[in-house]
């Protein structure tokens, strides 16, 4: 790389909200009074993360026109994307391919979507153009880029892409009509349940593994009894964050079970 320092690595920072712009403002006169003013063009990029209205955070890239790298996300949670609608996604992509704004420095440059888990919303972003995905599960999206409607115009990031530049792309050639390349809606929610279901499984596999839940309950159950819990037990403390008797004997039962399915392979 030809930074001054040689490094390689390239940051998007996220501010939560249209009024944190006073942030972006310090951080970036704090970098050019360092005299490292060639982080802002090379390596700094910008988001504001939390779903504001689009004109908002035009209005304000507006009054900070020395930022440039300007991405642009939208979404919601893993739980709630597959109902999220797109619409504000959609129009994020028509404002980064506007002609009309091409010549102007400080707008936006790069669209991504969050969080994307499931393979068929994975294959709608895909197909809504944008140029990033935050998902939860990569194999997914690795998966998807390699099928044929995908294969010829995306491809993983490499050291040598700028994520500050647009990347151009033929139009997709026209899908023909065949049943067999429509899955159908009851076919998407099945799909769909099995992959929920699978992360649900690989999440609870993880911490049982892990044993972070029954390490904080047994640690909460020694401390209980060295300070004389059981003889204060009668008195009623709202801001006492101990276990009760209950909850010691489910951590016991997913010790026992913890031990059954994993204890002959460690």
């Amino acid at each position: 790389d030809d930074s001054a320092d040689g490094s390689r690595l390239r940051t998007v920072i996220s501010i939560g909200h249209v009024f944190d712009y006073d942030f972006v403002l310090g951080f970036h006169n704090e970098i050019e009074s360092n005299g490292r003013d060639f982080l802002l063009s090379r390596h700094i990029g910008w988001d504001v993360g939390m779903n504001d209205p689009l004109f908002a955070i035009e209005s304000m890239w507006k009054r900070l026109d020395m930022v440039t790298n300007i991405w642009q996300g939208d979404g919601r949670s893993n739980c709630m994307a597959p109902f999220y609608n797109l619409g504000r996604l959609t129009q994020i992509v028509k404002r980064r391919d506007n002609p009309s704004f091409f010549a102007i420095r400080n707008y936006v440059r790069k669209v991504y979507h969050w969080t994307v888990d499931l393979t068929v919303n994975i294959r709608t972003s895909f197909r809504a153009n944008v140029d990033a995905i935050i998902t939860n599960h990569p194999e997914r999206v690795y998966n998807v880029m390699r099928e044929r409607e995908f294969s010829s115009k995306y491809r993983m990031a490499t050291y040598e892409d700028s994520p500050w530049e647009r990347i151009w792309t033929l139009p997709p050639r026209p899908q023909t009509s065949s049943v067999l390349g429509k899955p159908t809606l009851g076919l998407k929610v099945m799909n769909g349940a099995v992959e929920t279901l699978d992360s649900m499984a690989r999440f609870m596999v993880d911490a049982f593994k892990s044993q972070t839940l029954l390490r904080y309950l047994f640690l909460s159950s020694y401390r209980q009894r060295s300070s004389g819990y059981y003889a204060a037990s009668s008195v009623e403390d709202e801001s006492n964050d101990s276990v009760t008797t209950l909850q010691l004997v489910m951590a016991q039962i997913i010790e026992l079970f913890v031990k059954l399915v994993f204890g002959q392979s460690r």
